[in-house]
């Protein structure tokens, strides 16, 4: 809005500085948006839901259960690349494979900690 023009007149100027100032009175918002520095809005909701999942992911990766949302990541990739494009399909194949590859790593170790910790399993020496 404030955009400096040689050819207007000081009147002119005075006119579009009176305006201006009226405008952002009323709607700081739509002056900001004209300003243009506001370029990249969403909804709240939107913006909310983002942060707690990315507030979810940070959580299971401090637990070390990276692999399910992994597999989740990676056929949400395919399923977007089927319009998207082969590149994108074949990214989310990869994760999905890795993130079930960490998933039965995780079971197996499981399973060898839960086996290793059974009575019956432990050697009595003596």
């Amino acid at each position: 809005m404030s955009t400096p023009d040689a050819r207007l007149t000081a009147a002119e100027k005075a006119a579009f500085a009176n305006l201006e100032a009226a405008a952002v009175a009323a709607d700081p918002t739509l002056a900001a948006r004209l300003r243009g520095r506001a370029r990249w809005r969403s909804h709240p909701s939107v913006r909310a839901t983002g942060i707690r999942a990315l507030h979810l992911w940070v959580i299971l990766l401090g637990l070390r259960v990276w692999g399910g949302p992994l597999v989740v990541t990676g056929f949400l990739l395919m399923a977007l690349g089927l319009s998207a494009g082969l590149a994108l399909s074949l990214l989310g194949a990869a994760m999905a494979l890795l993130g079930l590859r960490m998933v039965a790593e995780s079971v197996r170790v499981r399973l060898v900690a839960g086996h290793a910790g059974r009575p019956e399993d432990r050697r009595v020496e003596g």
